[in-house]
């Protein structure tokens, strides 16, 4: 649960590349993907149990950006929290989306450890990290601020994906931090949802 106050401030902070995973859900006679863009589900004004549903107990975090976050909506007006809600074709995040439903990942905060990269590749983005040092370590701090602004400094991060799993074990010592696949990874659906349903029953149980 987050208080009104809190969750305007985390959007007018954070609000550009960062979400929260919880999803619109498609009806049974749509296509898996129907819904995944609506961002009707963050307002506060249209939504009764958003603040009820969002926490920070996890933080899921993704490496980067694949695709460019659109800060506009169609009628031109700001958009926020519309990172992992992509509804363009080739966008995977309702898999994520299917995983997730009814865990208690479900409602948590979600971001990515390089905010300002746009790159497809996770390859070319591990050699970015790689050639980059500073900006990792730069990274890391905006980071770990980011986390402590929005409460979840004692959270449990999320790892999508091995390259993200990788930096978190190496820069934030003495946080829990478990892996997920990729959501994009080439898995059949319903395995990715039994994998992360077993993952956290799981965790449930340490």
């Amino acid at each position: 649960m987050i208080e009104l106050n809190e969750f305007k401030r985390i959007r007018r902070s954070f609000g550009g590349h960062a979400s929260w995973a919880y999803w619109a859900q498609p009806n049974a006679n749509e296509r898996k993907s129907a819904g995944i863009g609506d961002l009707s589900v963050f307002d506060e004004n249209q939504n009764s149990m958003l603040l009820d549903t969002i926490h920070t107990n996890y933080v899921l975090m993704g490496l980067n950006i694949s695709r460019e976050v659109s800060h506009r909506s169609e009628a031109k007006k700001p958009t926020f929290f519309s990172n992992f809600h992509d509804s363009r074709p080739h966008s995977k995040d309702y898999r994520l989306r299917f995983a997730l439903t009814g865990t208690s990942v479900w409602g948590a905060y979600m971001t990515d450890f390089f905010v300002d990269l746009v790159e497809p590749k996770s390859n070319k983005v591990k050699v970015y990290a790689k050639n980059h040092p500073d900006e990792v370590y730069a990274q890391v701090e905006n980071r770990k601020a980011e986390l402590k602004s929005v409460g979840a400094e004692r959270a449990t991060i999320i790892a999508l994906g091995n390259d993200c799993h990788s930096l978190l074990l190496k820069h934030f010592d003495g946080q829990k931090i478990i892996k997920l696949p990729h959501y994009s990874a080439y898995i059949p659906l319903k395995d990715y949802r039994n994998q992360v349903v077993k993952l956290f029953e799981n965790e449930a149980t340490h």
